[in-house]
């Protein structure tokens, strides 16, 4: 629906896209549904964790997540999804665990 909506502004704002511009839409699309199916996914493991008392293990799975999200290429993907890392790290200084990531968090 929502592609059909942008597919449909798009058409009466400018020329029609090649097949590119399509497949590039529709992965975009595709990629946003996968974000939000899976944005809170890293902070209910650490919830987990912590509530099982291994603070290692959540402090591993944010780390981990930090380095694999840090090495995404596209800008606008790799900020989003590190800003899913601002819950955990928070849970994570209530317990008194600070982890050292790049933009000084």
């Amino acid at each position: 629906m929502r592609w059909s909506i942008c597919w449909g502004t798009y058409s009466i704002l400018g020329q029609p896209p090649n097949s590119v511009s399509l497949v590039e839409a529709k992965f975009n699309i595709f990629q946003d549904d996968n974000f939000e199916q899976q944005k809170d996914c890293i902070a209910v493991s650490v919830q987990k964790y912590l509530a099982a008392r291994d603070v290692e293990a959540a402090r591993r799975v944010v780390s981990r997540c930090y380095d694999d999200y840090d090495r995404i290429s596209c800008r606008y993907w790799r900020e989003k999804w590190l800003s899913t890392l601002t819950a955990p790290l928070e849970m994570l200084r209530r317990q008194g665990v600070r982890i050292r990531i790049r933009d000084g968090n």
